[in-house]
């Protein structure tokens, strides 16, 4: 064996000797070449680089676009908030409304209709007949019920009818504002974080009824809030 053959086994014996010890140790890294493989011929490659992980983006939503959108059409907004378990409520309140507008709208009309049908002067128009009950019909055709009492209670049952499709309409504006409110207040608080080191903590004690005698004492609730 000449003598430049020994130094380059030599050398690669000493490149394994020190990869082994520091796979031995845990550490990592890339492996460089060292002066002793290039005298022996050997190139190691560099590992690839692993690609990075792409981190998914948290989705915070806007409070100027939800608050656009539940203007637009409501529900809309608390849909962009992804909070879908309102929608039921939202609708739900939606439908009971516009039940009872037009349940109050059609008593308005039949109770309008009747109340002109008596105040005319024509005999043929007795609408008012239809929509009196039982009672009261036999009570107008015995006479004892007179024209004029008939009229004030049909004006009274139309202004509460439209008293109450009006407060109806209200309500119905009123819960457009709301869902809107809600979208806007939603989406600024999307990101709010309730610490779980605050606390409320209620036990019982003993409160003292006279700061003179301290024997007077007297059983009661003490509430504490830690933060």
């Amino acid at each position: 064996m000449n003598l430049k053959r020994f130094v380059s086994v030599f050398a690669l014996y000493l490149c394994f000797v020190s990869l082994f010890a520091q796979q031995e140790k845990g550490q990592t890294g890339t492996v460089q070449p060292t002066d002793s493989l290039k005298l022996a011929g050997v190139v190691l490659k560099e590992p690839k680089p692993e690609a990075p992980k792409i981190k998914k983006k948290e989705f915070v939503p806007n409070p100027q676009k939800a608050i656009l959108l539940s203007a637009f059409f409501p529900g809309l907004g608390q849909i962009y908030n992804q909070k879908y378990w309102k929608l039921p409520l939202i609708y739900g309140g939606y439908a009971g409304l516009a039940y009872g507008l037009a349940w109050n709208n059609q008593y308005l009309g039949d109770y309008t209709s009747a109340y002109n049908d008596i105040k005319d002067s024509d005999p043929n128009t007795n609408s008012f007949l239809t929509i009196l009950p039982l009672s009261m019909q036999q009570s107008y055709q015995k006479g004892t019920l007179t024209t004029e009492q008939l009229s004030t209670i049909l004006k009274n049952q139309k202004d509460y009818f439209r008293r109450n499709r009006d407060l109806t309409i209200i309500s119905m504006v009123g819960l457009y504002f709301v869902t809107m409110i809600d979208a806007y207040v939603d989406a600024q608080l999307f990101e709010f974080d309730i610490s779980p080191d605050l606390s409320l903590k209620i036990e019982p004690t003993m409160i003292r009824m006279n700061q003179i005698d301290y024997r007077t004492q007297g059983l009661g609730l003490q509430c504490s809030i830690n933060f």
